[in-house]
């Protein structure tokens, strides 16, 4: 019983943790004892789960996890005939360590002898030696190997210097007809700033229009054409990232191009539009310019979208973004109309626009607009507010998130914002985060108590710093409940506090002022007080940039 309690043991801890094949008993223990022999099944669950680094963003930070990762599959294969016969009849895994960056030219034929007829995943980055010298060559013997295989692509992600444009057209000249996910990325954009400059240029498209399977495409400072009627494969992608820094012209559909080096946007027609009936997540992110190639993108209302603009000009374009957000939001008032929203603003004029159905849960909205701008103004919001409003896509929405912290010309932003909020009369529910209250909203609803049908009323965020800032929110809400009451509103169904109420038990000024909101004068239920958790706003998969907004990267909200 003892022997089998440990078997189990280490069976357990092998299944939840795979990389920790390498401290299994050695050889002849394995091999001879049979009291120690794990099932084949649970074998072929441990290799398969050790090669989980494909799921991630390929990047340097991952190289010694792949390394790990293919160095542990490798020995687990001279273990024992067992284990060995295991290894080589899972095919599919000796694919997935095919690294054209750090493994030779003679484990590279035998990975993808190994690796029979299933689908490869190739990944590399720019290499340089001790000098700084580039050492990576698509022309050399061992791309010429791997590019051989390109029929059996299925995840391809390759990022390169400007200096390996010339070179790169081998990679993408042949058919891909098992290539699922395509991620091509400049590591630089800085020779985008310079309009005259061309980033990567794929004039005769990308693997001859032949990518059947192709479901996720992320482009970065990338530039080729796009003929719709020579690649059906449109219809296919789920998942579309866009990222377009300091370009005029970077992602567009074009006649055929005449025979020149160059694309110049001057002379170039537009083709057709990029119709994406299938697409479930769109991510654009960049210069204004963005406006540029998601004009020529059509989705689905249903479609889950993140646009972040950089403005260091301030040129909102508010105007091509109205027009092509109208056809976006359309089909949400026949199919699923808004039912939430959230507002947030930097005292530098940026700004963060979250929408979602009923049926989205609050870490993923299904719209996200993040504009960030160098420049201290609110114009671009107020733009932007003035834009729903007329365009009544909040109309239907009953829950309101609003973060606004001060920024300059603050009675411009009140004043959009307050019109917004009387064009949402089915507004029951208003979440502000505790750093806003003496900025724009409470204010603001002083001098119209009655701006919604608030039934409830949260106070959110982290508890404030000093005593001072607390009586002073405090203070404002008692002012507003009270006003809302005098202009004959209804008392509040839930009022709820994220504070430590017996931390300020000793503090006579703040306890009294809790003690008022929790009299029952102003809410029916008794007022709720929480412990603050910090909320993260998440867009699965999709990339949120370093931006001011909720997320700065993954687990922490601001």
């Amino acid at each position: 019983m003892e022997d089998s309690s440990k078997r189990n043991c280490t069976l357990t801890a092998l299944v939840s943790n795979p990389m920790a094949v390498h401290l299994l008993p050695p050889l002849h223990a394995v091999c001879h004892d049979h009291g120690t022999i794990l099932p084949t099944e649970i074998l072929e669950i441990i290799f398969e789960q050790v090669i989980g680094s494909h799921t991630l963003t390929y990047s340097r930070a991952i190289i010694p996890v792949l390394k790990v990762e293919a160095d542990t599959i490798r020995g687990a294969s001279q273990v024992c005939r067992l284990w060995r016969a295991i290894t080589l009849e899972h095919q599919i895994i000796w694919g997935t360590i095919l690294n054209v960056d750090f493994n030779s030219i003679p484990w590279i034929e035998e990975l993808i002898r190994r690796s029979g007829s299933k689908p490869l995943l190739i990944q590399s980055l720019p290499t340089v030696d001790n000098n700084g010298v580039k050492t990576r060559d698509f022309s050399s013997d061992k791309w010429a190997l791997v590019l051989g295989q390109t029929h059996r692509f299925w995840k391809l992600d390759i990022t390169f210097q400007l200096e390996e444009v010339s070179d790169l057209h081998s990679v993408w000249e042949r058919p891909a007809p098992l290539l699922e996910y395509l991620a091509l990325r400049l590591e630089t954009h800085e020779h985008l700033r310079d309009r005259r400059r061309q980033g990567a240029v794929a004039k005769d498209g990308l693997f001859s229009g032949v990518t059947p399977k192709m479901k996720h495409l992320i482009l970065d400072g990338i530039i080729f054409t796009w003929r719709p009627a020579d690649n059906p494969s449109l219809n296919n992608i789920v998942r579309l990232d866009l990222t377009l820094v300091e370009m005029f012209l970077c992602f567009r559909v074009y006649s055929p191009l005449p025979e020149s080096e160059s694309l110049d946007p001057g002379t170039l027609a537009i083709d057709h539009k990029m119709h994406f009936h299938n697409l479930q997540e769109l991510a654009v992110t960049g210069s204004e310019w963005v406006m540029e190639a998601l004009s020529l993108v059509v989705i689905p209302s249903t479609c889950m979208v993140s646009l972040s603009f950089t403005d260091p000009d301030c040129y909102f374009p508010i105007k091509e973004l109205s027009s092509w957000l109208e056809v976006y939001f359309l089909g949400w008032r026949s199919q699923s109309p808004v039912y939430s929203w959230s507002l947030f603003t930097s005292p530098l004029g940026d700004f963060a626009f979250h929408a979602g159905t009923k049926q989205d849960p609050p870490n993923r909205p299904q719209f996200v607009l993040e504009y960030n701008t160098e420049t201290s103004t609110s114009l671009p919001l107020c733009l932007f507010l003035s834009f729903l409003r007329r365009g009544g896509i909040l109309e239907q929405s009953t829950a309101v998130t609003l973060d606004l912290r001060a920024v300059e010309e603050t009675d411009g932003i009140a004043g959009a914002l307050r019109t917004l909020l009387y064009s949402c009369s089915n507004v029951s529910e208003l979440r502000l985060l505790n750093r806003s209250l003496g900025n724009i909203v409470l204010p603001m609803f002083l001098e119209d108590p009655d701006i919604a049908c608030l039934r409830k009323l949260v106070i959110d965020g982290p508890n404030p710093k000093y005593r001072e800032e607390l009586i002073y929110a405090l203070s404002l809400i008692l002012e507003y409940l009270g006003r809302r009451l005098e202009n004959g509103g209804e008392r509040l169904s839930e009022l709820t506090f994220f504070i430590d109420k017996s931390a300020w038990r000793e503090d006579s000024v703040v306890w009294d002022l809790l003690t008022r909101c929790e009299s029952g004068i102003y809410c029916t239920n008794k007022l709720e007080y929480r412990t603050f958790k910090r909320a993260v706003i998440e867009r699965g998969e999709l990339p949120v940039q370093n931006s001011w907004s909720l997320q700065l990267g993954k687990g922490h909200a601001w």
